[in-house]
């Protein structure tokens, strides 16, 4: 009985402490323009003529173009995003593959960089296509088993569909709510168990 309500108070102790809340995030700015079609190169006071994102070429920088706005506060670095994605082949949009639920951490090295760079600035619930350049994708190596060929422009269509912030928020995120709760109650019964007298002598 002893150890259940122990059990009962770690449970307890970790909800009040995560609140198993996902939280919306503030905006950080980067060094590059962004617009509602695009992300590029260019100094803060220039003026827009072109759409890069239609324009693309091959070798383009990067560019996106947001086909539904999200809500609340675009992300920052440092904030765990789950998103829902198809990649393409830019050239001839051929699908090389996809994810319902692919969780990383903005700025963290976890996705290619242009993936990193294109989803800056979204907003939870957003949508966003996405035409990255060979260097900020696979470069001259491709990937995929031939599914991606070297030297390839690749499109992705992207959804945010949760943004977490703050260390505990994102440390759930990335590792899994449940998981997590099995960690921490495993770690309280390690604790409480010697206290309880529960030892080599079995449950006496």
């Amino acid at each position: 009985m002893k150890l259940a309500f122990l059990c009962l108070q770690c449970m307890a102790l970790l909800r009040y402490s995560i609140g198993f809340q996902t939280t919306l995030v503030g905006l950080n700015s980067i060094s590059t323009k962004k617009t509602s079609f695009g992300i590029y190169s260019q100094a803060p006071d220039a003026v827009v003529t072109e759409d890069p994102f239609e324009t693309y070429k091959a070798g383009s920088p990067l560019a996106w173009k947001d086909t539904k706005v999200g809500t609340g506060d675009p992300v920052e670095e440092g904030d765990v995003l789950t998103v829902a994605y198809t990649g393409y082949l830019w050239r001839n949009g051929k699908e090389f593959g996809s994810n319902k639920a692919l969780t990383f951490k903005l700025g963290g090295g976890n996705v290619m960089p242009g993936f990193d760079a294109g989803v800056r600035g979204i907003r939870e619930g957003g949508r966003r296509k996405i035409r990255v350049p060979p260097e900020l994708a696979y470069q001259d190596k491709g990937a995929g088993n031939g599914k991606i060929p070297p030297n390839s422009d690749l499109e992705f269509d992207v959804e945010v569909t949760s943004v977490a912030r703050g260390p505990v928020a994102g440390t759930v995120a990335l590792v899994g709510q449940n998981r997590l709760i099995l960690f921490v109650i495993l770690l309280g019964l390690s604790i409480v168990i010697p206290m309880l007298g529960i030892g080599e002598r079995g449950f006496i």
